[in-house]
């Protein structure tokens, strides 16, 4: 056991010499010549040819590396979770200073009321109207783009009949996209836009 030890640890300068070496690479790998990659790659071939250990510590780093980045991810995973959960504890908060301050009713020139502290106050603000789409198949067509999805092999004969019909059984999908401003602005204009409302009459909490 402590032979095994013994050689574990004098591995590891040899280990960390790769790490750094290839690290080095890795991040430099827009700024390095051409010259200085193919001399890179020639000391690489020549050491992963001769020695079963430069081998095994290549490997390694390989495996050190995904491994490093997949534990990034999760923590990238985390912290957005976390942030998800903060963010709504927020929103959730000025939820309720809103009805607060709601409740409170309007001052003699009819404005929602202030709650003032030693640092911060609190104050309602009227949210701009906002567009809902309630149903995006009954809103017209003139509202409305779109892009075909076809068949790439197909594309060059397409082009060939570009003034003729669709070659028979092909799959065209047609991938619509609303104009969600010009909903909107057609809506705030007093036109009625089928399967679109403009929500209003909410407030926001500003802490200033």
């Amino acid at each position: 056991m402590p032979e095994q030890t013994a050689l574990t640890v004098a591995a590891l300068p040899s280990l960390y010499e790769v790490e750094e070496s290839l690290a080095f690479l890795l991040d430099t790998a827009e700024q390095i010549t051409p010259e200085q990659e193919q001399e890179f790659r020639r000391d690489l071939a020549q050491g992963l040819t001769a020695a079963v250990a430069k081998r095994d510590r290549f490997a390694a780093f390989i495996k050190m590396a995904e491994y490093a980045a997949q534990i990034r991810r999760a923590e990238a995973a985390r912290h957005a979770a976390e942030a998800r959960v903060l963010e709504n504890a927020a929103e959730r908060a000025r939820a309720y200073g809103v009805h607060v301050i709601e409740g409170l009713g309007r001052d003699a020139k009819g404005k929602y009321r202030k709650l003032e502290g030693s640092k911060f106050t609190l104050a309602v603000r009227a949210v701009a109207a906002s567009l809902e789409l309630t149903d995006r198949d009954a809103v017209p067509l003139d509202y409305k783009s779109f892009g075909l999805t076809i068949q790439a092999s197909a594309w060059p004969m397409i082009l060939e009949r570009i003034k003729d019909l669709l070659p028979a059984g092909l799959d065209v999908t047609p991938a619509y996209r609303i104009d969600e401003a010009a909903v909107k602005k057609a809506l705030l204009e007093g036109l009625e836009v089928p399967g679109a409302d403009l929500i209003t009459g909410k407030n926001t909490l500003v802490v200033k």
